[in-house]
């Protein structure tokens, strides 16, 4: 810290703000290095005095020097210790930027990233495919390879920025000279200008053109996933390498399965023959129909598992199993002898006449006979 930024202003504590200012600039003009011809003291003190006023014309940083002053908290100079090492660290601290020119661009960039949909049916989810992804995008142009000038021609640095992409303008005041920047218009902020455009491309050095790219889909893959293909975006402008191109899923939803995680559900109708006495069904999955086995007394909404008949797992380990639940399906429609023989099953189980048997049970429990 330069000492107590009071005494380097020569103000009190309880100096206004208007003090401070006025105090800054009586000794900034004294000790400007501009106006002491470079000399090393003076140079110094006027660091110190740059400093103490950065902080003391800052309400915050103020209220913050003032608790450090009186044993609340710590306090340290914000410009390292003890100052700047020169005037240019100064104003790279006061005004963002540095007091020298950049060095002059490249004229190459990067081309920009591409992102595109791709449905996919279920089959292709757990499978995978092979699919060509056929899209609009920038590619570099034959005729001045990437470059945007006429063959045998070239682009130059720009004059009125030397090439950096920036005007810049010095400015004097009592904190010296003040550096700022904009960006040239001569040049677009690129620092090249071409005097002779390629006719192709008219100096973009770039052609919108069809791409044909080959994607090989991974199975597993979720609706919303993103899988990212390296250097397939647009071309770069005057060279510059391509961006990456973006895949993003989206699964077609089919009425046969349902996706739960790495599983996939369907539902199988049975009869209730078959729910009551057992039986095999047939159930149609994505690597073809199997035989599923149904045991005696089967419920509706009772699940079955297929193992690994689901997605493949994103760990690589196998695939997900297929959820078969069942639904018990009761006949609308009864011949005399199909209503003969539940009759006669009816009876035989205690229902009266068609009564279901929980609530034949139910009574026969209660000793009631309604």
């Amino acid at each position: 810290m330069a000492g107590d930024y009071y005494e380097v202003l020569g103000v009190s504590p309880e100096a206004s703000a208007e003090d401070i200012r006025s105090a800054f600039r009586r000794l900034a003009r004294t000790h400007h290095p501009d106006a002491t011809g470079g000399d090393p003291a003076s140079e110094l003190r006027y660091k110190e005095i740059s400093e103490a006023y950065a902080v003391l014309s800052d309400p915050r940083k103020r209220q913050e020097y003032e608790a450090a002053r009186h044993g609340v908290g710590t306090w340290a100079s914000p410009w390292g210790s003890p100052f700047a090492s020169t005037i240019e660290d100064i104003f790279e601290t006061f005004f963002g930027g540095g007091a020298t020119r950049t060095r002059s661009r490249t004229r190459a960039r990067p081309g920009e990233s591409i992102e595109i949909e791709l449905d996919l049916k279920i089959e292709e989810v757990v499978f995978g495919a092979q699919r060509a992804l056929k899209f609009e995008r920038f590619d570099s142009c034959e005729s001045c390879q990437g470059q945007g000038t006429e063959p045998g021609t070239h682009a130059e640095p720009c004059e009125s920025c030397e090439g950096t992409g920036q005007v810049q303008q010095v400015r004097r005041t009592v904190l010296g000279q003040i550096m700022t920047a904009h960006p040239c218009r001569n040049c677009g902020a690129t620092g090249w200008v071409v005097p002779d455009p390629c006719k192709e491309c008219r100096g973009s050095g770039r052609l919108s053109s069809e791409a044909d790219v080959p994607l090989e889909v991974p199975g597993g893959i979720d609706n919303g996933d993103r899988l990212r293909l390296n250097g397939e975006g647009e071309a770069g402008a005057a060279g510059g390498g391509r961006g990456d191109l973006y895949v993003r899923f989206n699964v077609i939803g089919d009425e046969r399965f349902e996706r739960v995680g790495d599983d996939l559900v369907s539902w199988a109708e049975i009869e209730m023959t078959t729910a009551a006495l057992g039986g095999k069904v047939t159930i149609p999955t994505l690597d073809g129909d199997e035989s599923l086995d149904i045991p005696a007394g089967t419920q509706s909404n009772e699940t079955f598992r297929l193992r690994g008949r689901g997605v493949p797992r994103r760990t690589g380990r196998g695939r997900g199993d297929l959820v078969v639940r069942v639904l018990v399906t009761t006949p609308t429609r009864l011949s005399r002898k199909e209503k003969g023989i539940l009759k006669e099953l009816s009876a035989s189980r205690g229902t009266d006449g068609g009564e279901d048997g929980t609530t034949a049970t139910l009574r026969r429990k209660l000793g009631r006979r309604d």
